[in-house]
């Protein structure tokens, strides 16, 4: 009884051991696996359950199971005598497919060698020696260099002078064959054979083919490298050729012309069998029937089956993928590969097409990234950081001209016209890039901005644009001030708006917004203008009393300083009678006896801070448009608006030549007077911290407060304004001593006419 109690006491010690043992290795983190195994431990069976239990362990591990059980099967266990730690054991032996045990005792540097990773794929291209200048160069040149690994396969080696690329010269193939059957099978073999632990896929692409590498890595990424995988696009052979081909009922391969790629997995298995299928198993001289041929007979896989795979491997052979087609293909946006392109300026073309199109979705990325910063940016306290949004209107608000020559001048467009500075072109036909730019680019952002940040409607299209004004500045990008009614889903009355959008070059856009009504609706504004015995009075007073005063979406007042001189009772009774007739509108007067015009200005400026002041020129024709441009283009406490006026020549000299006139803004009839500054829209407080008019001087005051606004902290918005323009007036330079008379005679000369209209007219009337 004793033995036998002492029996049963070391058993239950033993069988307790053993389970915990045995527990511990099924239950113990990959770590202390490691830990355990890779200690020598002196019992040799321990040892050997040690490797064992190692490779059960990380079986169970694979995203694979079924595919990864077998290869545990050939592992070798060494005699006691033989010092080898299970790491290098299972280094050596195991296939790459199951990640090897790290050696928990060494710190590497980089985590991809702690972790021994693989990169993703391996492109290789099918050229040839003739090809290498033209083809291969194309390839590299665009999609090919964004190609983290890529390598041109050729019976000759690369010999370009353009461009350095990658040339692998493959021994026993004839560039001269078509199909090059027996060079891709000996691509793939050297693959095999030099980089086959070092990725995780490869892909075989001929020469006049275009690879998307983003939509490429973003399939492969979702893509097990340890399953036998051949895709592409899948051919069954035209039925006339299936029987010279030799293809079973069940059998398609990939198609070479799109591409084709091959896991890890498979090439490690077909890589051995390369030289036996060109000796026993090719029957015909198509390479890539021949390539699926052997994948079936040696590994029993076909070509992926989805319908989506011919989406993706898109390939067209009735006719090459020319410029005119690109913005008629769907394929081109969902595609990985697109061929054929034999001609390599198309695949220049396509290239340049594919940027595009990544410059206008990662545009639209920044862009809602722009908009959920200036969300969060709300939910942030007061006391921290915050996010600085650019200022209304815009970008340009920061810039500051050395000089007033410098400040950038604003082009004014509309749904038809472009007016412009440029010499002979102050008004052409809308340009077809400007139309795009606006259309598809600064309005899908205007577009895009406001359903982001409205919570109660959906903008959609139609919009209908009234007018803008436009200007580029090449280091930074292209700004636009849009005056345009949008579309509302649901509701039949358009919102009107002025959008003010910055197109900077490097970011995403930048776009601000008001309500044309609120902008109307609270909008008080004093125009002030000076009369002397030069100015033709009545002919304003009726233009103000036809534009502002009978508008009544406007409330507009006028504020007239007249200085003393013979007509001066005349002027003072037709400013009375207009305040008889609207007396509910705020008509001032008065009278001063200086004429410096900056001086008599100052006098009637109001002392109402709202006021939006419009210092005008009376001898200028007045338009409804040209107040809505001065509402559109000022912002009080941040922006001036300086229009650009259009000078008359003198209608005489057109009408001696026979000139026709199209419009009032043309070449022909004026031009853009850009050191003309007598005309600002400016808001009262602001007049008033800039010191307002210089009251000193007798003339250049429009010069020297234009000076004054652009030194200040106030932006200057300078733009053509086709809607403000200026009759022509004679000018004497009679009575000027000699050299200011030169002068003057050269500044006539400028308003007269053009200096083709001059040299006409010198030439017909022999003047010379």
């Amino acid at each position: 009884m004793l033995v036998t109690y002492k029996s049963i006491v070391f058993l239950g010690i033993g069988f307790v051991l053993g389970f915990m043992l045995n527990g511990l290795f099924h239950y113990q983190d990959q770590a202390t696996v490691e830990k355990m195994c890779t200690n020598k431990d002196p019992i040799y069976q321990l040892y050997k359950k040690c490797i064992k239990r190692q490779a059960e362990h990380f079986s169970n591990h694979t995203r694979t199971a079924a595919s990864a059980a077998p290869v545990f099967k050939n592992i070798k266990i060494p005699p006691p005598e033989q010092q080898q730690t299970a790491n290098e054991v299972v280094n050596t032996e195991l296939d790459h497919s199951v990640k090897a045990p790290r050696d928990v005792t060494k710190r590497y540097k980089l985590i991809s060698q702690e972790l021994a990773t693989r990169k993703l794929v391996l492109v290789g291209v099918v050229t040839a020696q003739k090809y290498l200048d033209t083809r291969a160069t194309a390839v590299y040149s665009t999609w090919g260099k964004q190609m983290s690994d890529i390598i041109f396969f050729s019976e000759q080696p690369n010999t370009t002078q353009h461009v350095s690329f990658p040339v692998v010269t493959l021994k026993g193939v004839d560039d001269s064959v078509y199909p090059p059957q027996r060079k891709v099978f000996k691509m793939l073999q050297y693959m095999y054979n030099n980089y086959i632990n070092q990725y995780d896929f490869f892909m075989r692409v001929d020469d006049d083919i275009y690879v998307k590498k983003q939509q490429l890595y973003e399939l492969l990424l979702a893509t097990n490298p340890a399953q036998d995988i051949y895709m592409g696009s899948p051919g069954f052979g035209k039925p006339e050729d299936r029987k010279r081909l030799k293809l079973k009922e069940h059998e398609h391969y990939c198609m070479g012309g799109p591409g084709v790629v091959f896991s890890r997995a498979l090439l490690r298995k077909l890589g051995p069998h390369v030289d036996d299928c060109l000796k026993n198993v090719v029957v015909s001289y198509n390479e890539d029937v021949e390539v699926g041929r052997c994948i079936s007979h040696k590994l029993n896989v076909q070509c992926t089956w989805a319908y989506q795979t011919r989406d993706l491997f898109f390939m067209d052979y009735s006719k090459e993928l020319v410029t005119e087609q690109l913005y008629e293909m769907g394929s081109i946006k969902t595609s990985i590969t697109l061929h054929p392109l034999k001609n390599p300026k198309y695949m220049y073309r396509v290239h340049q097409y594919i940027l595009e199109l990544t410059s206008d979705r990662l545009s639209q990325e920044l862009l809602k990234n722009t908009y959920e910063i200036q969300v969060v940016n709300k939910m942030i306290p007061s006391g921290l950081q915050r996010y600085q949004a650019e200022p209304w209107p815009g970008h340009f608000a920061k810039y500051q001209p050395s000089s007033r020559f410098e400040v950038p001048v604003w082009y004014y467009f509309n749904s038809s016209r472009l007016f412009s500075d440029a010499e002979g072109m102050q008004a052409v036909a809308l340009p077809s890039d400007l139309k795009y730019s606006v259309n598809s680019v600064a309005l899908q952002a205007l577009i895009d901005h406001l359903n982001y940040f409205s919570a109660e409607h959906h903008y959609t299209a139609p919009y209908h644009l009234y007018d803008g004004f436009v200007v580029t500045d090449l280091s930074h990008g292209v700004e636009y001030v849009l005056r345009l009614s949008v579309h509302i889903q649901g509701s039949r009355d358009p919102n009107h708006l002025v959008a003010s959008i910055f197109l900077p070059f490097s970011s995403a856009p930048m776009v601000q917004y008001k309500q044309w009504s609120t902008i109307t609706a609270t909008a008080e504004i004093s125009v002030i203008v000076h009369f002397d015995e030069n100015t033709n009075h009545s002919q304003f007073l009726n233009l103000f009393e036809n534009v502002c005063l009978q508008r009544d979406s406007l409330n507009v007042d006028l504020h007239v300083s007249v200085t003393v001189h013979d007509g001066s009772d005349k002027v003072i009774q037709a400013v009375a009678i207009l305040q008889a007739r609207y007396s509910s509108r705020h008509i001032t007067y008065k009278l001063v006896t200086q004429k410096a015009r900056g001086y008599a200005l100052h006098q009637v400026v109001p002392q109402d801070e709202k006021k939006l002041l419009i210092f005008f020129d009376a001898n200028y024709i007045l338009t409804e448009k040209f107040i809505d441009h001065c509402l559109m283009n000022t912002v009080a406490g941040k922006q001036v608006y300086f229009p650009v006026i259009f000078s008359l020549y003198n209608s005489a000299v057109a009408d001696i030549l026979k000139i026709p006139r199209k419009s009032i803004v043309s070449a022909e009839t004026g031009f853009w007077n850009k050191y003309n500054y007598h005309v600002a829209c400016i808001y009262q407080p602001d007049y008033y911290s800039m010191g307002g008019l210089d009251t000193t001087l007798q003339s250049g005051e429009d010069v020297a407060f234009f000076e004054k606004i652009r030194g200040s902290s106030l932006k200057v918005f300078r733009a053509l304004e086709p809607y403000l323009v200026r009759p022509f007036m004679q000018r004497s330079c009679q009575g000027l001593p000699e050299a200011e008379q030169i002068t003057c005679l050269n500044a006539v000369m400028d308003t007269v006419g053009s200096r083709r209209q001059l040299g006409l007219l010198v030439l017909k009337h022999k003047l010379v």
